[in-house]
C-alpha cells in the first residue's frame, strides 16, 4: 500500500503526520483527517503499471471483462473496469504489461466523459516519475508526451489516454518492419 501512495505523495509520513496534527487540534477536522487518510490508502489502486503481470492486474482490478487483439502489434489486450474507469492493458510476450489505456466508463446514454487535465497528470505521474514533456499535438483535440522511453497520447475524440513503455514501441516497429519485408 505504501508503494501505491508514494506514487502521488513522495513524503507519505509527512502527509500522515499533517493529517493527525489536524486531529490533535481540539478534535477539529477529525472527519477530514480520516477521509484524507482513507483517500491516501486507496489512491493508487486504479493505476496499472507497465511491467506488471496479468495476474497483478487481475489482483488490482478483478476479473478480466473482455479480451481482444491489439491492432498495432497483435498482442492480447485485457480489459477491466475499476471505479469510474475502463482500463485496458496490452501484455507482451514476456508476460508483462507493455501498454495501458484509460478512459471513463460509458454513461447510461453511451457517452464517455473526457479525462480532465488533473486525471491525465495523475495517470502519467503514477506510471513514471519525472517530467512528462509535451512533444506534439496529436490533432486539434489531443496531445502527446514523452518521458524517457515512455510515450503517452491523449485523444479527446475517443477520450482515451494511452501510455506505452519502451517494449511496446519496439514491438510495433518490429511488426512494421516485418510487414515491409513481406511486401518487398
Amino acid at each position: 500500500m505504501r508503494t501505491q501512495v508514494t506514487e502521488y505523495i513522495p513524503d507519505v509520513d509527512r502527509a500522515r503526520s499533517e493529517a493527525f496534527r489536524v486531529v490533535r487540534r481540539r478534535g477539529r477536522g477529525l472527519f477530514l483527517a480520516i477521509t484524507a487518510i482513507a483517500a491516501l490508502s486507496i489512491v493508487g489502486s486504479v493505476f496499472a503499471h507497465i511491467g506488471e503481470t496479468l495476474e497483478q492486474s487481475i489482483k488490482r482490478y478483478g476479473p478480466v471483462q473482455d479480451t481482444e487483439k491489439d491492432d498495432q502489434c497483435g498482442l492480447p489486450v485485457y480489459q477491466f473496469t475499476k471505479g469510474e474507469y475502463h482500463i485496458a492493458i496490452v501484455v507482451g510476450e514476456s508476460g508483462k504489461t507493455v501498454k495501458i489505456t484509460y478512459r471513463h466508463k460509458s454513461s447510461s446514454l453511451g457517452l464517455i466523459a473526457e479525462l480532465s487535465n488533473v486525471e491525465i497528470t495523475k495517470f502519467l505521474n503514477a506510471e513514471k516519475s519525472g517530467p512528462w514533456i509535451g512533444s506534439r499535438k496529436v490533432d486539434d483535440s489531443g496531445a502527446a508526451w514523452v518521458n524517457g522511453g515512455f510515450n503517452a497520447e491523449y485523444t479527446a475524440r475517443n477520450s482515451t489516454l494511452s501510455i506505452a513503455g519502451p517494449d511496446y514501441s519496439k514491438l510495433v516497429k518490429e511488426r512494421m518492419n516485418g510487414q515491409k519485408r513481406k511486401s518487398d
